[in-house]
């Protein structure tokens, strides 16, 4: 599966939850569909291990004859299938409508968007590359924003974009191409006839076609040290040579230039072979989100895209048919096992089990009623994704309950992890994958996990039939969940439709797709249907470690990965050893929701920037804040509390005691307690941070009260020193964490090393592990005791559908249970807050240099991130901050290629293309991404933003790649930024206003889902800040910006000379292109050997300024 700009990877081979471990180890990569993280509407996805794939409903439907194609719009002209099933809390009012080029639209007209978006999905991918040149599906995504005969300048979409609060984007999968944009609702109309003609006339230039290559060999570059990408394409690796699933679908430079120069292929006639075969109305679909009505949104749809091709009478285009007749994996891939050697040092097993459609049906959803159970053997399409028996097996498979697989293997120490997902499911085949995380013992017992794991599946695939107790069970969590589902932001919605719409035949399906389980007389037939491929002789197993390092003997071609493969010799015992004693089926859960009332009436905002005040009560040791939900109407509610404490960031031996206390705990009651909660839709979140301690319980508002104290006084009960094996386990995950760090993505590294040298309390994590040796449970058990004891006074929110005084009670609760009468009172100036040092002015030279050699010998990038420090960031609102935030925002804007770019947001890696370059009224002086990664080419990754820390703005210019060195690269950064006032002096006092108030427009969105909303009140309880309506605030010092204040700020932060230029470079490169100490002192560098102590000698930026009272 490969994704475009979709494929934004977030940090280590691991996951830390701490905040900490998370800044040193950010979260597990994983290849997903997830929006950028300058996204207001970008989810939190958990990674399944570095083989899967998150479970992606992404199903691709058939093109057919114009006679079909009627015949099915008139089906779906009946009442009972043209009207969308949709959530009782969706609001927006739904039109399906067919142009008549064959293009299915769905129109979703929402009053209250303050935001509007479109999606187009073209159904075909990378399966359907020609041979020769692999990645040319991905190639066309990319080409496609490139110009078009009527916006003929090649960033003029994301231009116009740019200038209405807007931003697009697109990704490639196996049988789908989507491309998608978001902006202002008055930007809508526009937006639409400039995305239209990407699908009806775009240029391909002979001259950006080889410079695309080139950025699509540097995403390439950027990927071959992510075990993701390598472990994925080991697996397609084994895939049978003449199906697609056996290429490579991202493309590079080799694919897509110097195979196709050798044999005599025009790369450009064979896009627009590819285009004009493809891109045509019937294989495309279309989602349209406004505030406008469906009927003017319709009138859109027909003007900017009724002229996209459609078929000639009696074609047929059936982009499947190409390999429907191939199966995915030949028998010999099922004979022999695979030992694959990750970079990181990971330690996983994986098993995946393909699951074949019969040929010859539908390829998407097409019945009106519940389809029969499909023969034994023959799995169906169609009964496939209405019944998603893949949902219902792995709530099996993967439970964590007492008699489950997971919790026997955990007890005898082999894993700490397994997980069950669905991947790669398309309109011939899907999979079912199991990945199990293996201690070091488990990796030695791989054999008899997989004996375990075999022989669970034939039990199950033995019951008379399955249980309909779960079957019920199941229906009545999706209905709950589907009861309570709110919409999601726009962009995301468009996406999601877009492709239901591909997998679905009847409107009545589009909303729901598989966002609600369906219930049917052949549901029981269809799991037993899936049962049957779940064997040991229909299994692709491979195992995970660097162990297997020296005898790797074979090598994957495109990302390097060594392997090796053994015989199966156990495999006839697999298919028929009985199930382990103990295991057995899932008891009922005891935390189903039973009441899903709404507790107060629900009510419109009296106006687009209304703010409701939390209720507070405010004692010596407490602050109580309370806001009970009228706007959002879901039976759901929120409690957030922390404690304050220095201890959990005293020292490293006390974070690294934080970090295995919470996983610890995690893991031993996910058994008894935490699973079963979380599959009813309740959460309990435990962590630590500098800041002390911080609590969340979420979900079900009935049963929260409960939960929250039965958890709480769990956690308080557990006693690590009588769980030595737990602590092993959580140990050994930590140190190989710590161990991957230097196998992070170049651009990563350069990031924490910078941290280090201005964060002056940051822990290194060389400091973590020198704590790490000799640690024993006891230890861990006693840093427990004292922290409860540690804190100094607990804060809280509870928010949603709760009463006052049950919000009142369950505050209550909580601190009696951690006796918050015993706290020890400290002035808020005592209170741990970060503190950040001043980097020294330098107004000439290259200014303060950090240099890291880069050790994985798989990575070819280097990196270089230059930053300016601007000034204070205080959060208080004060006039000065929010003038200065307003000032340098408007700044980055025009110096970057993203202005909606997480504007305050921690690193990023920029998007692959898919964030094409953008312009605007600069005329002939490009912004730093078009200037670096589209016309030099200097990388993939490349971003400028504003990063708006706990104590200092930083102004982050960042190059990842290898076409250069990276002082040359830094070279080529510093030129851009000498040319920084010729951009802004290209700018009139018009312009200025009209970015500041696409910015503006931007920080008044409101927030699309109740948690959002209670997050950012959290937000300004945390930081003593109290500024309930700080996006109004800060929209409107914004509209107040004027030229003047933004050269005075560029001349003052960033220009050589500048008063108060505070520069920082951190470079991490591999050891080849290194530059010497004695390169950069030459060039006038202050080098910096031990960023700690660069960091604690340094003067401070003041610490936030607290007030005592909301």
């Amino acid at each position: 599966m490969q994704f475009c700009g979709s494929c934004f990877c977030i940090g280590s081979a691991f996951g830390s939850s701490s905040e900490l471990l998370g800044r040193l180890l950010p979260a597990r990569p994983t290849a997903s569909r997830a929006l950028p993280e300058a996204s207001p509407e970008s989810p939190v996805s958990r990674a399944n291990g570095i083989l899967s794939v998150p479970f992606r409903r992404r199903w691709g439907a058939v093109a057919i004859t114009a006679a079909l194609a009627a015949k099915r719009r008139a089906r779906a002209a009946s009442p009972e299938l043209s009207l969308v099933e949709k959530s009782p809390l969706d609001n927006r009012e739904y039109k399906p409508i067919t142009l008549r080029n064959g293009l299915r639209v769905l129109l979703c007209s929402d009053r209250a968007a303050d935001r509007a978006a479109a999606a187009l999905d073209v159904h075909v991918g990378y399966f359907n590359d020609p041979p020769d040149v692999q990645g040319l599906a991905h190639f066309c995504e990319h080409m496609l924003f490139l110009g078009t005969e009527q916006f003929p300048e090649e960033s003029s979409f994301d231009a116009y974009l740019t200038a209405n609060s807007g931003f697009s984007n697109a990704f490639t999968e196996a049988e789908d191409t989507c491309f998608f944009f978001s902006c202002s609702t008055a930007g809508l109309r526009s937006a639409l006839e400039r995305f239209g003609t990407f699908f009806q006339k775009p240029l391909f230039t002979a001259s950006a076609t080889e410079r695309e290559v080139n950025a699509i060999n540097s995403e390439h570059l950027k990927n071959v040290p992510n075990d993701v990408f390598r472990m994925g394409q080991v697996l397609n690796n084994r895939a049978n040579p003449a199906h697609p699933y056996h290429r490579f679908g991202t493309g590079n430079i080799k694919t897509l230039l110097e195979d196709t120069a050798a044999e005599g292929v025009d790369l450009r006639g064979e896009l627009l072979r590819y285009y004009r075969r493809y891109y045509r109305a019937p294989l495309m679909t279309l989602c349209i989100l406004g505030d406008e009505s469906p009927d003017v949104l319709g009138r859109y749809a027909e003007q900017y895209f009724g002229g996209i091709p459609g078929l000639a009478e009696g074609e047929r285009l059936d982009p499947a048919a190409a390999y429907e007749d191939q199966p995915p994996f030949l028998p010999e891939a099922f004979e022999q096992g695979i030992e694959a050697v990750p970079v990181a040092d990971a330690r996983e097993l994986q098993v995946v089990f393909p699951v074949p459609f019969a040929p010859g049906n539908a390829r998407r959803v097409e019945v009106q009623e519940a389809p029969p159970a499909p023969t034994r053997g023959r799995m169906s399409v169609e009964s496939w994704r209405w019944y998603n028996p893949a949902s219902h097996v792995g709530c099996v498979l993967g439970h964590e309950g007492p008699h489950s697989l997971c919790a026997l293997l955990r007890r005898k120490g082999w894993i700490t992890e397994l997980d069950v997902s669905g991947a790669d499911d398309t309109s011939t085949f899907a999979v079912l994958v199991v990945s199990m995380e293996l201690t070091e013992e488990g990796l030695e017992h791989k054999d008899d996990i997989l004996e375990l794991l075999f022989g669970y599946l034939n039990f199950l695939r033995n019951l008379p039939a399955w249980p309909q107790e779960l079957l019920s069970e199941n229906l009545q969590l999706s209905d709950a969940a589907w009861a309570s589902r709110e919409t999601d932001g726009p962009m995301n919605a468009t996406v999601e439709l877009a492709g239901n719409m591909q997998a679905w035949a009847f409107p009545r399906d589009y909303v729901r797709g598989n966002n609600r389980l369906r219930n049917g007389q052949g549901l029981s037939g269809t799991v037993d249907a899936l049962l049957q491929y779940l064997r040991a002789d229909n299994a692709i197993i491979t195992a995970v470690s660097r162990k297997f390092e020296d005898a790797g003997n074979a090598v994957e071609p495109w990302y390097g990965t060594r392997f090796r493969t053994r015989p199966l010799a156990q495999q006839p015992r697999w298919l028929r050893v009985p199930a382990a004693p103990g295991l057995g089926l899932p008891d009922p859960n005891p935390f189903l929701p039973r009441n899903l009332e709404l507790k107060a009436p629900k009510s419109k905002p009296s106006s687009k920037n209304a703010i409701v005040l939390p209720e507070s009560k405010i004692e010596k040791v407490w602050e109580a804040f309370f806001t009970q939900d009228t706007e959002y109407g879901v039976p759901k509610a929120f409690a957030f509390i922390e404690l304050r404490t220095k201890l959990p960031r005293s020292s490293a031996r006390a974070a690294v005691c934080a970090r295995i206390y919470e996983s610890m705990f995690r893991q031993a009651l996910q058994e008894t307690l935490l699973y079963d909660a979380e599959v009813a839709g309740l959460t309990f979140a435990f962590s630590t941070s500098m800041r002390g301690v911080e609590l969340f319980f979420g979900g079900f508002d009935d049963r929260l009260s409960d939960f929250a104290s039965t958890a709480l006084g769990e956690l308080l009960a557990f006693d690590a020193a009588k769980n030595a094996q737990g602590f092993r386990a959580q140990a050994d995950l930590l140190q190989r964490e710590l161990e991957s760090v230097d196998t992070q993505e170049p651009f990563k590294q350069a990031s924490y090393w910078s941290g280090l040298a201005t964060l002056v309390d940051e822990i290194s994590f060389k400091e973590l592990q020198a704590a790490l040796a000799g640690l024993k449970a006891s230890d861990v058990a006693t840093f427990a005791s004292a922290l409860w004891a540690s804190p100094v006074v607990g804060l809280s929110l509870c928010e949603g559908n709760l009463r006052q005084h049950e919000a009142d009670s369950l505050i209550s609760n909580v601190r009696n249970l951690l006796k918050s009468e015993n706290f020890i009172a400290a002035p808020e100036s005592e209170w741990p807050v970060p503190r950040v040092a001043k980097v020294p002015v330098n107004s000439f030279g290259q200014g303060v240099v950090l240099v890291h050699q880069i050790t994985d010998p798989t990575e070819e990038n280097s990196a270089v991130e230059l930053s300016f420090q601007a000034g204070r960031s205080t959060r208080s609102g004060s006039a000065e901050d929010l003038k200065r935030l307003s000032e340098l925002q408007v700044l980055s804007a025009i110096l970057s290629d993203e202005h909606l770019g997480a504007l305050l947001k921690p690193i990023r890696a920029s998007p692959h293309r898919d964030e094409v370059p953008r312009s605007d009224s600069s005329g002939d002086y490009p912004r730093f991404y078009e200037e670096l990664r589209a016309r030099q080419q200097l990388g993939y990754v490349v971003s400028c933003r504003l990063d708006r820390g706990e104590g200092a703005f930083r102004l982050v210019f960042l190059v990842q790649g290898a076409v250069l060195g990276p002082m040359q690269v830094l070279d080529r950064m510093d030129a851009f930024i000498k040319s920084g006032m010729s951009l802004i002096d290209a700018k009139s006092e018009r312009d200025i206003a009209a970015l500041a108030d696409s910015l503006a427009q931007a920080r008044l969105v409101r927030p699309q889902q109740l948690l959002e909303a209670s997050q950012r009140r959290w937000v300004e309880i945390c930081s003593r800040s109290f500024l309930w309506q700080r996006r109004l605030e800060e929209a409107l010092a914004l509209k107040a910006v004027s030229k003047e204040a933004v050269v005075e700020a560029f001349q003052r932060w960033l220009a050589p000379g500048g008063s108060e230029r505070r520069r920082l470079v951190s470079i991490c490169a591999p050891a080849k292109v290194l530059p010497t100490v004695d390169q950069l002192e030459s060039n006038g560098a202050q080098v910096i050997k031990d960023p700690q102590s660069f960091a604690r000698q340094q003067s401070q930026w003041p610490a936030l300024p607290v007030r005592s009272k909301a």
